[in-house]
């Protein structure tokens, strides 16, 4: 339970650094525990906590691996402040150097140029590799895969519409066990095709038809980008 309360904690860490909101689904998150780390071998992908994981950070697939090769780019660039004075002339040669990858990384020193420089010379970040947002702590990294097909982005338009529905029912004074009938226009209503009955029941909803009768509790604005107009009334 630790280990999963970590992946979480370093998951939303990273749909936070991508700005993913947290109703889409996600492809895949991908976990990987150095081999000293405590918590190596914890998790399962096919176990219960694994599932319990993949709710909580809203993904389809998690995947246990035992390296980080191709989810993180390491970026060096040299701490100016401190290299400036020792490197002089030198400096714009190890910066583009660094830029373009050109060094070795050993035991926390980095050479490059001919020069080998300490941690406390360089500013190390580390970044997702292209498709990816990652939270990284001093012995675990999760890589969420954040490429987003048109039928996950309708699953987060559903979700995000759930949650907005029921919001509507308290802002209408609405008691937790009212069912409604729900009303709606424009390209927000695609999501109903699909969706139709997670919504109903996500929202208490006995129907939902597409035209406004101009009455009951009203909407009107954009979720994640697509426009309608929504309306509800106690059935």
């Amino acid at each position: 339970m630790r280990a999963a309360r970590r992946v979480v904690e370093l998951g939303r860490a990273a749909r936070s650094a991508a700005g993913v909101k947290t109703r889409t689904p996600l492809p895949k998150l991908i976990v990987v525990f150095d081999a000293n780390d405590r918590d190596h071998g914890a998790l399962d992908g096919a176990s219960e906590l694994a599932e319990i994981v993949k709710d909580e950070l809203n993904v389809k697939e998690i995947e246990i691996r035992d390296e980080a090769e191709g989810l993180v780019k390491v970026t060096v660039k040299p701490d100016l402040k401190v290299l400036g004075p020792k490197l002089g002339k030198d400096l714009p040669r190890v910066r583009q150097a660094l830029a373009e990858g050109r060094y070795e990384r050993r035991d926390g020193t980095t050479t490059v140029e001919g020069f080998e420089l300490s941690d406390n010379e360089v500013l190390i970040s580390h970044e997702g590799a292209p498709g990816h947002a990652v939270g990284r702590d001093a012995g675990a990294t999760v890589a969420l895969e954040t490429k987003v097909t048109p039928e996950l982005e309708l699953e987060g338009l559903a979700r995000e519409l759930a949650h907005h529905l029921n919001n509507m029912r308290k802002e209408a004074g609405l008691d937790i066990s009212d069912r409604i009938a729900l009303r709606y226009t424009g390209p927000i209503g695609r999501v109903f095709e699909r969706y139709g009955d997670f919504i109903k029941q996500e929202a208490l909803a006995t129907s939902f038809t597409e035209g406004l009768h101009d009455r009951g509790h009203k909407w009107e604005g954009e979720l994640n980008g697509v426009a309608g107009q929504l309306e509800i009334e106690k059935a």
